[in-house]
């Protein structure tokens, strides 16, 4: 009769654990700009979260950081908040892994400021229900490679200038 209690017991305390259990981003895999695509990068957010948690194909994660803030106008103590960050949408799912691609960021007017408003590694992963436009800004890949294309274009400027400028030179002689 002890066995069943103590095996009864440890069951419902490892059943407990399980279901605590957060999920997390672990690994970030961006593709390497070979020039050649027109569309944009993607960048791969891989969880530990799975088919074994009820995650499928075209399931939306909801993604929150954790972030510490220190209250010192009463005694000092850490106060945790959590902040939505953005969601997710799984692409591929295995077991107890899936890897998802950004469908939408918080709206910077009504949520509060993070470092990086984007996800990174650490964020924690829950399944979610898709945002409306309202709720959520989408993530635009076109505006996203404009800004890069006017940022390399601003660093490989005096480069073209001097290019252009010898090209005429050798012109002339």
């Amino acid at each position: 009769m002890r066995r069943i209690v103590l095996l009864f017991v440890i069951s419902v305390i490892s059943a407990g654990n399980l279901c605590s259990k957060e999920f997390r981003i672990f690994f970030i895999k961006k593709e390497f700009d070979l020039g050649t695509r027109s569309n944009g990068l993607f960048r791969d957010y891989y969880t530990n979260i799975g088919t074994q948690n009820g995650v499928t194909k075209g399931t939306h994660l909801d993604v929150y950081r954790k972030v510490q803030v220190i209250d010192s106008q009463h005694g000092g103590a850490p106060v945790e908040v959590r902040i939505y960050v953005g969601q997710l949408k799984a692409i591929f799912v295995n077991s107890n892994i899936t890897i998802a691609r950004a469908s939408s960021l918080a709206d910077e007017e009504s949520n509060p400021v993070l470092d990086y408003q984007s996800f990174l590694v650490g964020d924690l992963v829950e399944i979610g229900k898709p945002k409306s436009k309202q709720t959520a800004r989408m993530f635009d890949i076109d505006e996203a490679k404009k800004s890069a294309e006017s940022f390399i274009g601003y660093l490989i400027q005096p480069f073209i200038n001097s290019k252009e400028g010898l090209i005429l030179d050798l012109y002339k002689l």
